[in-house]
């Protein structure tokens, strides 16, 4: 007899292979608030090639490891925004995540300070810094945080506890992409002092799909590559 558990899973695999594309309706997770330019513009693009299959597409705003949780259980249908070595950084805790095989957005990882003595020539310049990032930004775990002292290191939820944590001159350093964190200065007087000072890496971004919807990927792929060419040929008339 098989196990309860087991033939659940089994059932809803099942159902969700069935089940025609138009009556799809997936939502993926986000680690930033979707309003925000990162997330908003890959939604845009998701929205529109799931479209193209008769797919509905939408995200929620969920926390870093929560998002990955949710989608690997199959809760969620998929991440919206990771690193292209999600599976080899995580120890493939989260296998039943597939990797959309389009780039959705590149970012610049940068660092900020409102310490004009401060200057980054070299990654490991910031050894000698008190440094704070996200928590849950597992790249961020593993390429930053073995350059810092544990007392010198501090990771919060967001980036704008970060710059306001920076704005009252208790950390060194902040470690964010060079958008949202220009964003941030834009958008508050309060962090008017802060500047860029360095931007370190150039990362490509990918969104993942939990694997029982594999079957949509060729056709994903597809239609994201003329959803972008779409978007050029709008950026020439204009």
């Amino acid at each position: 007899m098989l196990n309860p558990k087991l033939s659940l899973f089994i059932v809803s695999m099942i159902l969700s292979f069935a089940c025609p594309a138009q009556d799809l309706k997936l939502t993926f997770g986000a680690d930033l608030p979707l309003n925000s330019y990162q997330p908003a513009t890959i939604i845009a693009k998701l929205e529109k090639a799931f479209a193209m299959s008769g797919v509905q597409f939408n995200a929620i705003s969920v926390p870093s490891n929560r998002s990955l949780q949710l989608a690997h259980k199959g809760v969620i249908d998929g991440d919206l925004s990771r690193v292209s070595n999600l599976h080899e950084i995580t120890g493939h805790r989260y296998s039943n995540l597939v990797r959309i095989d389009h780039v959705m957005f590149s970012v610049w990882i940068a660092i900020f300070t409102n310490n004009p003595d401060i200057e980054i020539d070299n990654l490991s310049d910031i050894s000698q810094y008190t440094v704070c990032f996200t928590n849950g930004r597992k790249y961020f775990d593993d390429v930053f945080a073995p350059l810092v002292q544990p007392d010198n290191l501090v990771k919060l939820n967001s980036d704008l506890q970060a710059f306001e944590l920076l704005a009252k001159k208790r950390v060194d350093i902040v470690i964010t992409t060079s958008r949202e964190g220009n964003q941030l200065i834009q958008d508050w007087v309060k962090f008017d002092q802060i500047r860029e000072v360095k931007k370190l890496i150039k990362l490509p971004v990918y969104s993942y799909i939990h694997k029982k919807h594999s079957a949509l990927l060729d056709d994903l792929t597809r239609n994201l590559a003329k959803v972008e060419q779409q978007q050029e040929l709008q950026v020439v008339h204009n």
